[in-house]
């Protein structure tokens, strides 16, 4: 096993026993780095929840492939009872609509939101705030693998 960096022993014990992490990364620039879209007359939305090679909220960069584990164990295409859902605020109280589509290509995680605009209140608000452009970013909850992560000298961040 190889020795952590200081920084990554020093993220490792700040966080040891929490929850899991919450990273966010603001829709301007996902949508300055790829498309945002929102086909007309549909109540679905495509988009990225994670840019490769960009810092989120926590210093942390999200490198291609680190979704691969729970796409295959609780993405849409799995054969999971408890698949990953589009929450508000990471709250499971608060479900928005259902993921159909969960990928990792070049630019990062993409996914397609089955938003229940059907359902009365939260969801429909949310997704016509993200087709305007009020509701800005995206978030999403992920353990650390502390042996597979680097430290970035240069940069400044955990990679």
């Amino acid at each position: 096993m190889k020795a952590l960096h200081p920084k990554i022993l020093e993220l490792q014990k700040r966080f040891k026993g929490t929850l899991p992490q919450f990273a966010s990364v603001d829709q301007h620039s996902l949508q300055t780095r790829a498309q945002f879209d929102t086909p007309a007359g549909t109540d679905e939305t495509d988009h990225y929840v994670a840019l490769f090679n960009v810092p989120d909220s926590y210093g942390t960069v999200a490198i291609r492939g680190c979704f691969t584990k729970s796409i295959n164990e609780r993405g849409p295409q799995s054969k999971a009872n408890e698949k990953i859902i589009h929450l508000w605020m990471h709250d499971r109280h608060e479900p928005l609509g259902q993921l159909t589509m969960m990928e990792e290509d070049m630019i990062g995680l993409k996914v397609r939101v089955k938003w229940d605009v059907n359902a009365s209140g939260m969801p429909t608000r949310i997704f016509n705030q993200t087709k305007s452009g009020t509701v800005r970013q995206n978030s999403y909850g992920f353990d650390y693998v502390w042996d597979k992560m680097e430290y970035d000298e240069d940069k400044g961040l955990v990679m």
